[in-house]
């Protein structure tokens, strides 16, 4: 392969690896994004149907409310069309002088005839950051894939460039034999 040819290769590698990059980084975290917030949907469901299920069974023991994790209340405080619809709030803890983010869910639960709201918590930050560090390993994956194929494909024009005879012609290969040029030939 002739140091032109390799070349132009390069550079149409080098022009179009950053786009491909970008589309595939970027088509990568959206499909993280929402794979993320449909399993934080799923936590929060679970988490609604294990404290339900505990308070059925031990009802003195289970608390109307604990910080960051549920709230029980009686009747329907919520209007109704904010049942199971994923929300955003925080929390300030006076401890840590801090907000906290969370994700919400509130489903109505029905006890002997009385409704009642339960609202679970989860932290949007531990969410975030997985995002983020999964996001993180996608492009250090996009980049070494891209240095492999570059110099595995680099490695590969040299070897060709290698093999191929510099002196070229027929007469030098043997299985290749010259032809004499034709009667018709000689009279053009």
């Amino acid at each position: 392969m002739s140091k032109t040819l390799q070349q132009k290769n390069t550079r149409y590698f080098l022009i179009w690896l950053p786009v491909v990059l970008l589309i595939g980084t970027g088509l990568f975290y959206i499909l993280m994004s929402t794979h993320a917030h449909h399993m934080e949907e799923e936590q929060l469901e679970l988490k609604q149907e294990n404290i339900w299920n505990a308070l059925l069974t031990n009802r003195e023991s289970v608390a109307s409310h604990i910080t960051g994790e549920y709230d029980l209340l009686p009747g329907t405080p919520l209007h109704a069309d904010l049942f199971n619809t994923l929300r955003d709030t925080s929390i300030y803890y006076p401890a840590n002088k801090e907000w906290v983010a969370f994700k919400i869910l509130t489903g109505q639960r029905l006890l002997k005839g009385q409704p009642y709201e339960l609202t679970t918590y989860i932290s949007s930050k531990e969410i975030t950051h997985l995002i983020i560090k999964v996001f993180i390993a996608d492009v250090f994956v996009f980049i070494m894939e891209a240095f492999l194929y570059h110099h595995e494909g680099s490695e590969r024009i040299r070897y060709h460039q290698k093999s191929i005879p510099s002196t070229g012609g027929t007469n030098r290969h043997p299985r290749i034999r010259p032809t004499k040029p034709s009667a018709d030939a000689a009279h053009r």
